[in-house]
């Protein structure tokens, strides 16, 4: 108890001695720091600049309103600038063949290729085909030569719009 009285009163005592000196301006405390120590100066504008703004675009060094044209050209650059892989990419695209769709008697359809597709989009086709049926609210199987019999009348286009949906959410 005995120590922590004495570090009481030593810290009272310092700050009554802090109180006694003299009133030092706003900032006048930080002209006694050595700039070596601090390390680069962030702001220097000696620098060769880089990045989108190289010195010749017409916005710097004016305040007047930007045209449209001109800010988006800055933001393309900038965009490319920190993207590289943008300029090159149009992005990858693949195709699948359109599902072969055959008629059985009166009421079921035939997917031919589908294991076709499932391998061009990496899919395992019990989860392509749990999709189908689900969303075309029906059920089949798969027959010998690995052909979807559905139940039900069912033409290409609704097939491959739900494909489609598929591909779009996974």
């Amino acid at each position: 108890m005995e120590a922590f009285e004495k570090v009481l009163q030593e810290s009272k005592s310092k700050d009554a001695n802090a109180d006694e000196e003299e009133d030092v301006p706003d900032g006048e405390h930080l002209n006694d720091i050595d700039e070596a120590e601090l390390g680069d100066d962030v702001f220097d504008r000696n620098e060769a600049p880089t990045g989108v703004d190289q010195g010749t675009e017409p916005w710097l060094g004016s305040d007047r309103d930007y045209t449209y044209q001109e800010l988006l050209t800055r933001f393309y650059a900038s965009l490319h600038a920190s993207n590289p892989s943008l300029l090159t990419s149009t992005g990858k695209r693949y195709t699948i063949a359109p599902p072969s769709i055959h008629r059985e008697g009166n009421k079921k359809s035939i997917f031919a290729n589908i294991s076709d597709i499932c391998k061009r989009m990496h899919r395992q086709p019990e989860h392509v085909i749990q999709y189908l049926f689900a969303e075309l609210g029906t059920t089949g199987s798969v027959d010998g030569s690995g052909r979807l019999v559905i139940k039900g009348r069912f033409q290409q286009k609704q097939i491959e719009n739900v494909l489609r949906r598929y591909i779009g959410k996974s």
